[in-house]
């Protein structure tokens, strides 16, 4: 049979055009591409436009995509500008396949297409298969089934995507129609109506409320797919392109095969990508079309239960019903505890029979089966127990449903003994109960979904052996069995939590406001007998509510003058310091404006707690020891932070009036600041060392001996800092100066404690140790006045005297002529090998080598033009030969 071919080159040129392709046809016949090179300028750019369309829109179109809900004409169908025309549906096999599917009749044409093209290449594929063709032929066959495959599921979703399309319409159509009537109609009962009738539909509001917000989820979701499915079909278009491009520019008839191949499977991929689009897309539409259903249902549930809940009643018959059903559901959980109760005796029987079996002397593979059958009874005695342990809990939850009712029957009809007041803490602490014990049930249930899949992988393991997976397979059944209860005993908390949720609201809407004389009195007598209460007990002392209230009002007495005291400072002293320092520069000044702004919040907050714990006795004995040892370090650390920033202070002003001088002066500073916060801090150490009565001469001297070790040790970085102080003190260079140090030159950066930065005239940045540069022969090229500038040039023997004699005026009058230079002296020096040397000197006055630059190439270019004007020739290197003998006695002159 023939085989299928992947692209035929036949396919006759449609009118359609790719409008994705800036409009260029699909299609290139074989006379098209063997002219290329009859071509002319007007063809040429045509193509060249073609090309640049897509890539001008490209940004345009992937915005379309990600937005392409709102511009979808039918649900389900992809944009006109990402349709697959006839031309490149059947250029990629699929001829047939329409333009538009938004009908049954077209998924039906579509899917006919996609299965007999997949029949096609699969009968292509078992003839290569047995003919036993190379791999590489095989590929693109598989690739092509995988690609139709994946279209074949996209239509099936699409199609069921639509069904249900077009069941949601039908429900959003029977909810208008619902709302329709309840607002002629009303509700579908008389009045008055039952207090169950109001919790069904408050339980369906909740669990609607819970599916809107599932739902609302899956919209942002689908949300995110589609923006992805919009950038996976504008790259699949773009790879289409590079395809076809490829396809065009084939040198020959197997490339051309090649390129065939891979451009049929871009087309499909495209259309795959297209379909997966409109896929999602419809998805999406689903998905919000259900949000407005959940909506509408909402707010017809809130406008049902605000009309029930102005005549519902709770008849005493109904009390009776629903009790009635507690006492059946309690008798049946009772018998099924005494049956849990018996099968748990048994597990423990036996677990206990096994286990003295093990302590017997039995063999080894007697031995590893009871060890096997104890963990099999350990289980199914820990699942009996956990089981036991909910059922016992539903039982006592049955007995709180029973009250709840009794109340919620009480408060329905207003009898004598109702205290909202009374029951509404109790029912919002049995909530918060509620809730931690459902999250505990879960978090228990989620170990025994994990152990469950642990077994799961374990059995499949084990398949193959006789014996074990029965003892797991048991174990199994023992956790499914802890499973089942754990689940109902989650639902009866769920029953009991709803029950609890909705006895809170009635409460809450039965409570009046309290007056003024009921709050008062409330807190007369809870004050009355809470401030002698005792708090706690710390070494056989008490410690009462009194104390501790008399503590806080001192603290935030302390604190609120401390305050106080700091903003005054900061609104009044401060800044008449401030602007007494602008005017007159004093140290007293500043030394007053650094402690005001540099006093600590944990300073002030420390000695607020002493004073409180001091004044209302709550510290005491050893308490009283610590907190006073505490507050003395704090106020040393204080002082050595006041002293740190006084000093910190006093080098800045030093530093600001220096700075203009000599700006290498800031890292000296800052190594004195260094020094000075050490001595600082040692001194603050040590007398924190002295109030707590440690030896210091001890450690002065141990720290001495220490010292000179550490000298020693770091004798190199000891003399690089010593030396940053002898170029802060002597000044060889300062910072911004050009020197030369070694073979290393640049501009200084920065001069500090160990090391100096140089900036190389290549841009890197050099870092040598004040050592190395002091130890080297320094160049500083920023302190030279004026440079010399010794330069010279030959002219050509040939040259005549008179103009030799007029050079040298010629160089002065050139140099005079240019600004910040100064003409020294310009001379025929000597004759050279080939030229008549002159020496020419003279001065840049500046340092800047740019200028000099300048300067030496204007001179320069002056030169050459005078002696061009002059006729003066510049010598280069010659040789002449000349030969005597018989070659002269052969060819008199």
């Amino acid at each position: 049979m023939p085989l299928p071919v992947p692209f035929r080159l036949d396919v006759p040129c449609s009118t359609t055009t790719d409008r994705t392709e800036g409009g260029a046809s699909p299609c290139v016949s074989r006379v098209r591409m063997g002219q290329q090179n009859e071509r002319t300028a007007l063809p040429v750019l045509a193509g060249i436009l073609t090309l640049m369309l897509p890539l001008l829109f490209e940004s345009h179109l992937t915005r379309a995509i990600a937005d392409a809900p709102a511009e979808v004409a039918a649900v389900g169908n992809l944009p006109e500008s990402w349709r697959i025309s006839a031309a490149d549906a059947a250029a990629a096999g699929l001829a047939g396949f329409p333009e538009r599917i938004a009908e049954e009749d077209d998924f039906v044409t579509a899917l006919a297409v996609v299965e007999a093209r997949i029949d096609e290449v699969r009968a292509g594929l078992d003839e290569l298969v047995d003919e036993g063709v190379a791999d590489e032929v095989v590929v693109p066959y598989r690739e092509r089934i995988e690609r139709l495959e994946n279209l074949r599921l996209l239509l099936q979703r699409r199609r069921t995507l639509l069904e249900r399309w077009r069941e949601v319409e039908r429900a959003f159509e029977e909810q208008q129609a619902l709302r329709s009537a309840f607002e002629e109609r009303g509700l579908d009962r008389e009045p008055p109506y039952s207090l169950l009738y109001l919790d069904q539909l408050r339980d369906d509001q909740q669990r609607l409320e819970r599916d809107h917000e599932a739902n609302q989820a899956t919209i942002a979701s689908l949300g995110d797919q589609l923006r992805r499915a919009g950038t996976e079909l504008a790259a699949a278009q773009r790879a289409r392109r590079v395809a076809r491009d490829t396809w065009e520019k084939a040198a020959d008839e197997v490339a051309r095969e090649a390129a065939a191949e891979a451009f049929e499977l871009t087309r499909l991929e495209e259309i795959v990508a297209g379909q997966r689009h409109a896929a999602l897309d419809t998805q999406l539409e689903v998905a919000r079309r259900q949000g407005e259903i959940h909506d509408a249902r909402l707010a017809l549930l809130a406008d049902q239960i605000a009309v029930v809940e102005r005549d519902v009643v709770f008849p005493e018959a109904m009390l009776e019903e629903r009790l009635a059903e507690l006492e059946s559901r309690r008798e049946q959980l009772e018998a099924e505890l005494r049956t849990l109760r018996r099968t748990r005796n048994a597990h423990e029987g036996r677990l206990y029979d096994v286990r003295r079996a093990l302590q017997e002397d039995v063999d080894e593979e007697r031995r590893a089966a009871l060890v096997e059958q104890a963990a099999v009874q350990e289980a199914w005695l820990e699942a009996s127990s956990r089981s036991l342990d909910y059922l016992e809990q539903r039982l006592g939850n049955l007995a709180v449903q029973q009250r709840l009712w009794e109340r919620r029957h009480a408060l329905a009809n207003d009898h004598p003994d109702v205290d909202p007041a009374a029951w509404l803490p109790d029912v919002r602490s049995r909530l918060a109960q509620l809730a931690n014990e459902r999250t505990l049930v879960e978090t228990h249930l989620n170990t025994v979904r994990a152990s469950q899949l642990d077994l799961l992988s374990r059995l499949e393991e084990l398949a193959e052996l006789v014996g074990e997976p029965e003892m797991l397979r048991s174990r199994l059944r023992a956790l499914e069995q802890l499973e089942t209860y754990s689940r109902e005993y989650l639902a009866s908390l769920a029953r009991l939590h709803g029950l609890a949720e909705r006895f809170e609201t009635e409460l809450a809407a039965e409570m009046r406001p309290a007056s003024l004389g009921d709050w008062l009195g409330v807190l007369g007598e809870y004050a009355s007998g809470a401030w002698e209460h005792e708090l706690l007990v710390v070494q056989d002392r008490g410690i009462y509510v009194r104390d501790t209230v008399q503590a806080i009002v001192v603290f935030m007495m302390v604190m609120l003058l401390v305050t106080m005291a700091r903003g005054l400072l900061k609104r009044r002293l401060l800044p008449r310091l401030v602007g007494s320092l602008e005017r007159h520069q004093t140290l007293l000044r500043d030394v007053v404006v650094v402690v005001i702004r540099n006093t600590t919040r944990w300073f002030v907050v420390l000695l607020a707690f002493y004073a409180a714990m001091l004044l209302s006795g709550l510290a005491y004995g050893h308490l009283l020891e610590w907190l006073g040892a505490i507050v003395v370090v704090a106020i040393w650390l204080q002082v050595g932070w006041w002293a740190g920033a006084v000093l910190l202070r006093v080098l800045e002003r030093t530093r600001i009036q220096k700075a203009q001088e000599d700006p290498s002066s800031v890292s000296g500073y800052g190594l004195l600041n260094f020094f000075g916060r050490v001595a600082i801090w040692s001194v603050v150490a040590l007398s924190v060392l002295s109030y707590f009565e440690y030896p210091i001469a001890g450690l002065i001297g141990a720290l001495g001996v220490g010292g000179i070790a550490v000298a020693f040790a770091l004798q190199n970085i000891l003399a690089d800092i010593f030396n940053s102080m002898a170029i802060i003190l002597d000044k060889p260079f300062r910072v911004g100066d050009f020197i030369i140090a070694r073979d290393t030159l640049g501009v200084v950066e920065q001069i500090g404690i160990k090391t100096t930065r140089i900036r190389s005239l290549s841009g890197e940045q050099i870092v040598m140790t004040n050592t190395d540069v002091l130890g080297s022969r320094i160049r500083n090229y920023k302190r030279m006045f004026e440079r010399r500038v010794v330069f010279g040039f030959g002219v050509v023997y040939q040259t005549p005297p008179e103009k030799l004699e007029r050079i040298p005026s010629m160089i002065r009058e050139i140099i005079e002529g240019l600004s910040k230079t100064r003409f020294d002296r310009a001379h025929f020096a000597k004759y050279g090998e080939f030229s008549l040397d002159f020496e020419i000197v003279y001065y840049v006055l500046d340092s800047d080598y740019g200028l000099y630059m300048d300067r030496q190439q204007a001179i320069n270019l002056a030169i050459y033009r005078r002696f061009q004007a002059e006729g003066i020739a510049f010598a280069y290197p010659t040789q002449e030969l000349i030969v005597k003998g018989k070659l002269e006695a052969a060819y008199p002159p």
